[in-house]
């Protein structure tokens, strides 16, 4: 630690004392696993997008197979028209020369072709389901992948962690090393050099 303040420093002197004035602390702060999990398979880019276009094409599929379906539709409709004077001309302001009618009906439609295995529709409706089956089949391992970088960004985390707990501890054995060393040459036993080995 001595060399690495002096390199620092840019200290040239063999004899330097320097004192340490405060101390830095990790900032401690918790990590949920299964929240982290859950926040990178919702925010995820290309996740959100995978999802968004297995959701338009199964969008696609309904209508497909609605298209094969037979349709019901109703109409009504209502027409005026005015009638004739005497000499032939339209009688626009006779109330009594306008007539009305009302008419109304019902269509009913069945594709014949869609009930056909080799028809266009049959194809597009078989197509659709094919390619989001195959869309599902991919999700499982995009979203594994997701995870396996959120598992190994927490096993980084854990290893500095690990890190940080062993360099605390050789900092204290190095401390109690160098206190032992003080007690030493004030007794006489080591000389100032070992003194200056146990600071380094």
């Amino acid at each position: 630690a001595l060399l690495n303040v002096r390199g620092a420093l840019g200290i040239q002197a063999e004899e330097f004392e320097f004192q340490l004035v405060g101390q830095l602390e990790p900032l401690a702060f918790g990590l949920d696993r299964k929240e982290l999990l859950a926040g990178a398979l919702q925010r995820k880019y290309e996740l959100a997008s995978f999802r968004g276009s297995m959701d338009l094409l199964a969008a696609q599929a309904a209508l497909n197979r609605s298209l094969a379906l037979p349709t019901l539709a109703g109409f009504m409709a209502y027409s005026l028209d005015s009638g004739m004077d005497a000499e032939g001309k339209n009688d626009w302001f006779n109330a009594e020369s306008w007539d009305g009618r009302w008419t109304a009906g019902l269509s009913f439609s069945v594709p014949v072709s869609a009930l056909f295995p080799w028809s266009k529709e049959s194809a597009a409706v078989r197509k659709s389901a094919l390619q989001l089956e195959n869309m599902r089949q991919q999700y499982p391992s995009l979203e594994s992948g997701v995870r396996i970088a959120v598992e190994s960004g927490l096993l980084k985390i854990a290893g500095e962690e690990a890190k940080i707990a062993s360099g605390r501890k050789s900092v204290a054995l190095a401390q109690r090393l160098y206190e032992s060393a003080g007690v030493q040459y004030r007794g006489g036993y080591i000389s100032s050099t070992d003194l200056k080995d146990a600071q380094l």
